[in-house]
């Protein structure tokens, strides 16, 4: 069994362009991780990863309609082996992103625009983001979020993680609460009149919002 799994067991890399103009980027990604980095040019690179063992490889679908490119990778049911796709992006700022990622973790790092990330026992994790609206939801994993920039809304959500966002000092309408966890709010001023708002939420897991000097 140890001489098939080896035999059949394996990694291999891919990676395109999108050089057509693209106004936002939908991924679905069934089983692995996703990376993306703001900053890019105009074209969308996408590197991918697939890990398969015993002849099981995921399959992806790649479209690219009306400026919007849509990429699925998808594993079938296994009983033995593993099967997954890790994706890594660099996408041009103000290019909306939309990720799901039921089994695996996402990372947004320099990006500036608006994105929609969604795990299911992963987590989520942005570094230096600058934009306008950032939406980050999982029902198992942790939320750590660091803003360059005051974002015009932030909704962070989990079930059972941590939530953490830290964004420059200023006046915020705030929402930060958790059903059994610890709730921190320091370094911003809450005002219903603010001109920036931050939800953070989780059901059994700490919430912490902090206000860095810029």
């Amino acid at each position: 069994m140890g001489g098939l799994w080896a035999a059949t067991s394996g990694s291999r890399s891919d990676s395109f362009l999108a050089a057509a103009e693209v106004l936002q980027v939908e991924i679905d990604v069934g089983r692995g991780n996703v990376d993306i980095r703001g900053g890019g040019l105009d074209e969308v690179n996408v590197q991918r990863t697939d890990h398969f063992s015993y002849y099981h490889s995921p399959e992806e679908v790649r479209t690219l309609e009306n400026g919007v490119l849509h990429i699925t990778s998808s594993c079938a049911n296994l009983i033995v082996g593993s099967c997954s796709s890790d994706y890594r992006l660099r996408v041009s700022d103000n290019v909306p992103v939309v990720v799901h990622a039921p089994h695996g973790s996402i990372h947004l790092s320099s990006y500036r625009g608006s994105a929609e990330l969604d795990t299911g026992d992963g987590g989520i994790s942005v570094a230096s983001f600058c934009g306008f609206t950032l939406q980050a939801t999982t029902k198992m994993g942790s939320i750590d979020v660091a803003t360059s920039c005051s974002p015009d809304r932030l909704e962070l959500r989990s079930d059972t993680g941590t939530v953490n966002a830290s964004v420059p000092e200023g006046r915020y309408r705030v929402d930060a609460a958790t059903s059994s966890g610890r709730t921190s709010v320091r370094g911003v001023t809450s005002a219903d009149d603010a001109p920036w708002s931050i939800q953070a939420l989780s059901n059994s897991g700490d919430v912490t919002v902090l206000g860095v000097p810029r």
